[in-house]
């Protein structure tokens, strides 16, 4: 068994915890796992990913392209850039909030239209997912959880091959005390949507 999943999204939404989640939650069912993170210019809003392997065999950290069972986006212009990433039977979970770039912001440039992103994926041929995670993080009152939104909308949307009691457990253990209770909210929230969407 062998399970890759590529996170990608903007400096400050969280794909680095995301994937430390997702990684340790792999190693306490017993999975092998590499994983890697690519942070550049992440604190300043800039382009941010997280790739993690999990299985029984596994080696080197860095993904191929084509090799992906998913791809999950944080920000839709940056998972479309890595969609060549994804397997043509993998999956693409994008959150459809845009986050501008400076460039786009001062009318330099035009961000992309999102049905043009989306064709990237279909082109592909692999399933894309798109779910409004701002207003889902809204209805909980806090933005900043977006990460275990998406976490548990993809444990209902793929074979992501661990449980959901050992998400939320290693959730617990790494989000601040103080936002515990939140981000649980935020992951059984992106669960029940997952499961409750097509």
């Amino acid at each position: 068994m062998a399970f890759n999943i590529f996170i990608t999204g903007i400096g400050g939404q969280g794909v680095v915890s995301a994937g430390t989640i997702i990684a340790e939650a792999a190693l306490a069912e017993g999975l092998r796992i590499r994983s890697s993170d690519a942070t550049g210019l992440a604190q300043r809003g800039g382009s941010v990913h997280s790739q993690i392997k999990m299985g029984d065999e596994v080696s080197s950290a860095i993904l191929h392209t084509g090799t992906a069972d998913v791809i999950l986006g944080f920000e839709p212009l940056e998972a479309s850039r890595w969609a060549h990433m994804l397997k043509p039977e993998g999956v693409a979970i994008v959150n459809s909030n845009p986050v501008y770039p400076v460039t786009v912001k001062n009318g330099m440039l035009k961000y992309p239209d999102i049905e043009e992103q989306k064709k990237v994926f279909k082109e592909r041929g692999a399933r894309n997912i798109w779910l409004d995670g701002r207003a889902l993080t809204e209805r909980l009152g806090n933005m900043r959880v977006l990460n275990s939104l998406m976490i548990g909308f993809t444990a209902a949307k793929t074979r992501l091959p661990i449980s959901l009691d050992t998400l939320r457990r290693v959730i617990a253990e790494k989000v601040p005390g103080r936002t515990v209770a939140v981000n649980l909210k935020a992951f059984d929230m992106g669960y029940k949507v997952g499961r409750e969407e097509p």
